[in-house]
């Protein structure tokens, strides 16, 4: 019974720090224009965006009806260093290329999306 009360306390150890430092499940890079890029929240405010990368994807809406939408990719910026460089990107209406870490955990507090942004080119 001891020994089970261990690996419990010692999974919740783990899981809890995982939780806390975040853990990268991927990371990639995806080129296309800024389209939006706001700081979001009440509480816990975040830098949320949008780049278009261009064509067509298929998507099923709420009737279950097969639809052509853009090819969008949906980020959040944590790093007060990489606001600057995604704005300059929107303001400018150049292509980008944003190097992201897709977390394992679910978006908390301050980030909406799975994918951060680590950096811009």
């Amino acid at each position: 019974m001891a020994n089970i009360k261990r690996k419990a306390i010692l999974a919740g150890v783990m899981i809890l720090g995982l939780a806390l430092t975040g853990c990268t499940y991927s990371d990639g890079s995806r080129a296309g224009v800024v389209s939006k890029f706001s700081h979001k929240g009440f509480i816990c405010k975040s830098w949320e965006g949008e780049l278009v990368m261009g064509g067509m994807r298929n998507q099923l809406d709420q009737s279950n009806i097969n639809s052509s939408v853009p090819n969008v990719f949906q980020f959040s910026v944590t790093d007060s260093k990489i606001v600057p460089l995604v704005q300059a990107k929107l303001d400018s209406g150049e292509r980008a290329v944003l190097h992201y870490n897709q977390e394992i955990l679910p978006p908390f507090c301050n980030r909406r999306t799975a994918y951060v942004i680590k950096d811009v080119k």
